[in-house]
């Protein structure tokens, strides 16, 4: 196992410095990746991203284009988190025209009383996809008294 780590050093040296997570490092390290603390104190709008990992650096680019972000890639690209600056859509507008392009579906995760009044938290579904998931609702809850309009207007 050393050599192998020594070894890989080497090779990747040329790119960027190496650093070695010992069991105590690596521990803190992934505690910090799941709790998400480099977004903790911004307060800044965040998303969660699910896309085509291969499909993760170009959408995000896009996205950067447009808007001032900074991105979390988990599950090799599969899952972004991605935080925006605090505007009155939280970015949703551009995130969503994005992922039109992509594929893929975003949950806004955090933001302000006023941005979460204006934009759908979920992903808008295809207009199939949401008569399906109507019909669901009405099936599971035909009175209508579970969080109605929780996930999305009028169910």
């Amino acid at each position: 196992a050393r050599y192998r780590s020594s070894r890989l050093k080497q090779m990747l040296q040329a790119y960027a410095p190496a650093l070695e997570l010992d069991t105590q490092r690596s521990r803190a390290f992934w505690g910090d990746i799941r709790s998400l603390k480099m977004f903790q104190k911004t307060g800044r709008p965040l998303w969660r991203i699910s896309t085509i990992p291969s499909s993760a650096p170009k959408l995000i680019g896009s996205i950067a284009r447009k808007i001032d972000v900074r991105a979390l890639y988990d599950w090799s690209g599969g899952l972004i988190w991605l935080e925006t600056p605090p505007i009155s859509d939280a970015g949703a507008v551009e995130i969503r025209r994005t992922l039109a392009e992509f594929g893929g579906h975003a949950t806004l995760i955090r933001a302000e009383a006023p941005a979460r009044a204006v934009i759908d938290v979920f992903q808008p579904l295809d207009p199939p996809l949401m008569a399906l998931t109507a019909e669901l609702k009405r099936a599971f809850d035909p009175v209508g008294i579970l969080n109605p309009g929780r996930m999305y207007p009028g169910m």
